[in-house]
């Protein structure tokens, strides 16, 4: 009779354990959710890496296909160019030019010479020698006003200017050096009217429309490939940032676990 009495409060006793145990192990709980949101978070970036290699390696095959087609589109212009260069005379035009400029050369060359060994020249670049001396001489004596050293400083600039200046007259002034530079311009003009007709007759050459044709249609390939390569990037640095916030507060949770009391 009295073991009877007893058994419903024994129940409630186990009933009351029971109920309480749950609530005892909080830290547990939280730090199990931790484990599997950091497993989460590593698997997120493994299958991000993953996503970005086979990314590149989609790059790298559409620029292998591509770069065949991109060479054979520059032999083809060059081989219009060749072609269309010498029908239109271009060649020609670019060799009288050059033949021009070298004539040129060698008339500026002979009248500086000329020049540099008149009175003229020399006196003046004498007399720039000296002017160079005294300015620097200007420019360090302290004793000087500023407006002095202002006026000496122009005057004596003035002068080592002197010689290049008669030097740029006389080549100005040379019948010969302005009929060959007069002479070089002309040609010059010639070849910048030619070129634009030589471009715009390679770039309708049909060997070179094909070979366009077949580069642009490889071309897209590399721009979706950049692109998802660029998409795949973005996506492991968000894994990565993921993961790094993830670790940080498994750590948290561990940590608040082993300072729980033991029961």
């Amino acid at each position: 009779m009295t073991l009877l009495l007893r058994l419903p409060a024994l129940a409630a006793a186990i009933s009351l354990l029971t109920t309480a145990a749950p609530a005892a192990q909080p830290k547990a709980g939280t730090v199990a959710k931790a484990d599997a949101e950091l497993a989460a978070a590593k698997k997120q970036v493994t299958e991000a890496q993953h996503k970005l290699t086979e990314s590149q390696k989609d790059l790298q095959k559409a620029e292998a296909a591509h770069a065949p087609a991109v060479a054979k589109l520059q032999r083809e212009r060059q081989k219009a160019t060749q072609e269309h260069g010498a029908k239109l005379g271009l060649f020609q035009a670019i060799a009288e030019r050059d033949a021009l400029h070298r004539q040129t050369s060698t008339v500026f060359d002979s009248v500086v010479t000329a020049f540099k060994g008149s009175s003229e020249y020399k006196s003046a670049a004498e007399a720039a020698a000296k002017a160079s001396e005294q300015l620097k001489a200007v420019r360090e004596d302290e004793s000087l006003a500023e407006a002095k050293k202002a006026q000496l400083t122009s005057e004596h600039s003035a002068t080592i200017r002197r010689p290049a200046e008669l030097e740029r007259a006389r080549l100005d002034a040379d019948p010969k050096l302005l009929e060959a530079r007069q002479r070089e311009g002309e040609a010059a003009k010639k070849v910048a009217a030619l070129q634009p007709q030589v471009t715009k007759a390679v770039e309708s050459d049909p060997d070179v429309v094909a070979a366009l044709k077949h580069e642009r249609e490889a071309a897209p390939r590399i721009t979706k490939a950049r692109e998802d390569v660029a998409h795949a990037q973005k996506e492991l640095a968000t894994a990565q940032a993921t993961l790094a916030r993830e670790t940080k507060q498994h750590a948290d949770a561990q940590q608040k676990n082993a300072k729980k009391p033991k029961k």
